[in-house]
């Protein structure tokens, strides 16, 4: 690592090692891979940082689903933390996929995406599911599940958002401190 390295060069510089990390065929290896670029992409929500990773992410994804389905959980899951518009709509793609498992993961992790279109893909997922019976029992309730988890809170927004409102409370609160502190000594 350079001494000097400036944010961009340190951010592609971790996007590129997790990203090589992904191809690994250790999944511990992968997961933590996975874990890492979730934590980046989040951290550049407001900016287009997470745009990068998704595409890398989804470009793997269609890879892997093309050729054996192997190795698909890690990617899943770091769409499904990351959260973004983008990701959820690769998730939904992933719902049709031909392998259950990646379906079943794929429905996870839409159910943990606070979207009304990932809301509004599993309740289509779900309906078309009972009408042609053609679901394993696993995704049935995997579906079922992520819909009634989403209900239990359904003013969530996604997580960058959360953090924003969050944070501008705890200024706000602080700098309310600071002046009540001050206050007194100014008269």
């Amino acid at each position: 690592m350079d001494e000097f390295e400036t944010s961009a060069e340190r951010y592609n510089r971790l996007v590129q090692e997790n990203l090589r990390k992904m191809q690994n065929e250790d999944s511990i290896e992968r997961l933590f891979a996975a874990r890492e670029l979730a934590r980046i992409a989040k951290r550049e929500l407001h900016g287009n940082g997470e745009g990068r990773i998704v595409f890398e992410l989804a470009r793997m994804l269609e890879f892997r689903m093309r050729m054996s389905g192997c190795g698909c959980e890690e990617i899943i899951w770091a769409l499904g933390a990351i959260g973004s518009e983008d990701a959820a709509d690769i998730l939904i793609k992933a719902m049709d996929d031909k392998i259950a498992d990646i379906r079943l993961k794929a429905v996870k992790a839409l159910g943990k995406i606070g979207r009304e279109r990932a809301k509004n893909a599993l309740i289509g997922k779900l309906k078309d599911a009972l009408e042609k019976e053609n679901e394993p029992p696993e995704i049935m309730n995997a579906l079922r599940k992520a819909l009634e988890e989403r209900e239990k809170r359904p003013n969530k927004n996604n997580g960058y958002m959360n953090y924003r409102k969050s944070f501008w409370k705890r200024r706000t609160r602080i700098l309310t401190k600071i002046a009540r502190a001050i206050i007194p000594f100014i008269d």
